[in-house]
């Protein structure tokens, strides 16, 4: 869980990470700046992060959406939260919020997709 909004509706960076196993949330590396509105999918043992949008804040004219995806790299010899960031790894060519993400079979893109 990343990102997101406050009680006061104070803008978020925070990433919690609930680990199979464990019985309570841990927080972990914050997003590069508070967002909204994005979307995450599992890619085979990866998450990833795209999209969303600046939160508001008092004197801001306009909301910025992103382009960015990014995804979470965690040390596998130190499973520390300090051992853990979000990377960005693309742009999408539009930026996007409140949009779906999933991840989907390689011959599902090849056959119904346009290289």
């Amino acid at each position: 869980m990343a990102g997101g909004t406050g009680p006061d509706h104070s803008p978020l960076s925070s990433t919690e990470v609930m680990v199979l196993g464990d019985r309570e949330w841990r927080f972990g590396a914050d997003l590069p700046g508070p967002k909204e509105h994005l979307s995450a999918a599992r890619v085979d043992n990866s998450v990833y992060m795209a999209g969303g949008e600046s939160v508001y804040a008092p004197g801001m004219h306009r909301y910025e959406d992103r382009h960015s995806i990014m995804v979470w790299k965690e040390e596998e010899e130190e499973a520390e939260e300090d051992a853990a960031a979000w990377v960005e790894v693309g742009k999408m060519k539009i930026a996007r919020n409140f949009h779906g993400m999933t991840a989907v079979d390689e011959q599902f893109v090849l056959q119904y997709c346009e290289a």
